[in-house]
């Protein structure tokens, strides 16, 4: 009833005589009908109802700045919330550093360089993983002062500005992110991530085999950063807590407040994240259960039916096959039904004849009356 109680609201506004509130209504709608006719003809360059930004969009008007020689290196979506469009503050060095290489590492337009880099490391596999993560941006900027080398390519290996911009809330991919700062003068819990990542496991320095496996990792958001690539690129990035996780006896994923982990990497990509909730343990306040959500109006759909889509189609209420029996047209109907197996009762002789004088007696009896 939603839909129709707004709507009556809207034709509610339209009365400006109350004296004729049909009248009123009548010659409002006309209005607007008129209008969006119209608008359906102007060109592209004015606003109307039939193409406005949405209230809640997740477009980035920055695309639109880029050159247009420098590609789109992370999905241009997401938009800050809140009446404060932004803080400008100063990234100390650490933390530059730290959004800086971890944007590297994620960017896929250059996974050739990160292989080039992987190849040219020597030593055990947990050495190599080690030097590739704190070596990888001091060689990619070296290597990129190559004269075969792409204008971006220089442009990216600079690393970011100091100056950077910070929010307190993030709307992009359908959920609203907000800081734990935000967070604790509300009732709602917005700050819970999740990332799901490809990640090489060791189980200690020395081990020769690793396992490279898609790994689950919770936090909550401290800090929300636009970092300006001099103009070139901007990138949305969170800055995070990520607590250790475990499973208890019913396979549900709990985290730890007080025990964090990756203290060294507490940044990730805006685009990469998705949203989750923490419920406190009543007999453990640092234990969470993890509960995952999903964005309003999306639903898991399957790239692939599990069933003939012929066989689906068939079995729809619209089919005649699912309809009644249309008996034939040949001048008699049918009576018996055919959705149940037949029951056959034998009847002795004297049942019959005591059920055909019975209805000779009442027929009698009907003659008296008469």
């Amino acid at each position: 009833m939603y839909p129709p109680e707004r709507y009556m609201c809207t034709l509610k506004s339209y009365v400006r005589n109350r004296s004729r509130p049909e009248g009123s209504i009548a010659e409002a709608y006309l209005v607007d009908e008129c209008l969006t006719f119209c608008s359906r003809y102007l060109h592209d360059g004015v606003q109307t109802k039939l193409n406005r930004i949405l209230r809640n969009n997740d477009a980035n008007d920055f695309e639109a700045e880029i050159p247009h020689s420098f590609p789109i290196l992370f999905p241009k979506k997401g938009c800050p919330l809140g009446a404060k469009k932004g803080e400008i503050f100063s990234l100390d060095d650490k933390s530059r550093n730290q959004a800086h290489s971890y944007i590297l590492l994620n960017c896929g337009k250059i996974e050739d360089y990160v292989r080039e880099h992987e190849a040219d490391q020597q030593g055990t596999s947990w050495v190599k993983a080690k030097n590739h993560s704190m070596n990888f941006p001091s060689w990619f900027k070296a290597r990129a002062m190559r004269q075969n080398v792409p204008d971006w390519i220089k442009e990216l290996s600079r690393g970011p500005n100091k100056i950077a911009k910070r929010y307190s809330g993030y709307f992009i991919n359908g959920y609203r992110f907000h800081t734990r700062q935000r967070e604790a003068r509300r009732k709602t819990q917005n700050s819970g991530v999740t990332l799901v990542a490809l990640t090489t496991s060791f189980a200690s320095a020395k081990d020769p085999n690793p396992i490279r496996a898609k790994v689950s990792y919770y936090g909550r958001i401290n800090d929300i950063i636009e970092l300006d690539y001099f103009g070139n690129f901007k990138v949305v990035v969170f800055r995070c807590d990520w607590y250790e996780t475990q499973e208890d006896g019913y396979g549900s994923s709990y985290v730890q407040f007080n025990k964090k982990c990756y203290q060294e990497e507490p940044f990730v990509l805006a685009c990469q994240v998705h949203q989750c909730f923490y419920v406190q343990d009543p007999f453990d306040q640092n234990k969470h259960y993890v509960m995952k959500s999903i964005p309003r109006d999306l639903f898991s759909i399957g790239d692939e039916a599990d069933v003939d889509p012929q066989a689906i189609y068939e079995k729809e209420p619209s089919d005649q096959s699912m309809g009644p029996s249309i008996p034939n047209d040949n001048g008699e109907i049918d009576l018996i039904r055919g959705d149940l197996h037949e029951v056959v009762i034998d009847a002795s002789k004297g049942v019959l004849l005591s059920q055909e004088y019975n209805t000779e007696s009442e027929d009698n009896s009907e003659d008296d009356i008469e």
